[in-house]
């Protein structure tokens, strides 16, 4: 069903291109040349400062660097700290060639200090408060992907694998909105907060590790792989999110972009379908059994 759904979808964006007016833009896919090369040879650097504020958990600030070509021709090679509620540094070295330009590998690396994420109720008459949130501290996180490519990037293989090791700190953490609010509650509103802060710290009690696999194909028919102005990118990408003491989940997304060109070559008209689709392969069971009567009794 969701295939028939995406071509379908394919199909219309297609007939879009075919009854575009000739006079206003200027497409063409099929005798397309790339505008330039595509790898660059000359070094290159900028540093920026970095401000960030997360609503409900804090701010801070830092600071990046990129550095372009230092580890081969199209090569990058990020830098990045910030300090604040949040500290982490990071950096990621992506598009170093391998033996051949046809060839590429990409490494990165995170360490997180401490850090926080608030979580919320869904629905439209969800509470802004956070039902809970969960800090972290000393956690962190690596990934390397391979890349093969061809006709000067317009066709590319690839693959990728990334894991965190996050490490909870749940002394810090506050599982439950209102539990600190105890004594000014009835029983009722009390055995209602203690049960929410059970269940919140079982479901993290078990989170160890995580790990993302992600395949990927990448056709490219384009007039520049940076900064394109004609032509069609279709891309398909295949991910798996598995670890433990979380769910097992599949995503499979699909993107068609197009660009246009006008005929005076100042504007272009870029159209996207984008096609997204997940299921569960492995729900997640706790080790941990939570029973909310028995809490409540032990209390």
């Amino acid at each position: 069903m969701h295939l028939v759904k995406i071509s379908q979808n394919f199909a219309y964006i297609l007939l879009f291109v075919l009854l575009l007016p000739s006079h206003l833009f200027s497409f063409d896919v099929w005798d397309l040349k790339r505008r330039k090369q595509q790898d660059g040879k000359e070094l290159g650097y900028f540093f920026y400062p970095l401000v960030y504020t997360v609503p409900g958990v804090g701010s801070g600030n830092g600071a990046g660097g990129t550095i372009i070509n230092l580890l081969g021709d199209g090569s990058t090679l990020n830098l990045i700290r910030i300090r604040g509620d949040y500290e982490v540094d990071a950096v990621a070295a992506t598009g170093m060639p391998i033996f051949t330009p046809r060839l590429n590998l990409s490494l990165a690396y995170a360490h997180g200090r401490k850090g926080a994420f608030s979580f919320y109720g869904r629905g439209p008459d969800s509470s802004q408060t956070p039902e809970f949130t969960l800090k972290f501290k000393d956690s962190y996180g690596y990934g390397a992907e391979l890349s093969l490519n061809f006709f000067q990037r317009q066709l590319e293989f690839y693959a990728g694998y990334a894991a965190a090791v996050p490490k909870i700190d749940l002394d810090a953490s506050d599982l439950g909105a209102n539990i600190e609010d105890l004594p000014s509650q009835s029983s009722s509103e009390q055995e209602q907060s203690i049960a929410i802060f059970y269940k919140n710290m079982l479901k993290y009690f078990d989170l160890q590790r995580l790990v993302v696999r992600r395949q990927g194909i990448l056709i490219d028919r384009t007039d520049d792989r940076i900064d394109p102005r004609n032509g069609l990118r279709l891309q398909y990408e295949h991910w798996d999110t598995v670890g433990i003491g979380i769910t097992d989940t599949v995503v499979d997304d699909y993107s068609l972009t197009a660009y246009f060109p006008s005929k005076s070559k100042s504007s272009v008209l870029v159209a996207n379908l984008f096609h997204s689709g997940s299921r569960v392969i492995n729900p997640l069971e706790s080790s941990v059994k939570f029973d909310r009567a028995a809490c409540l009794e032990g209390l």
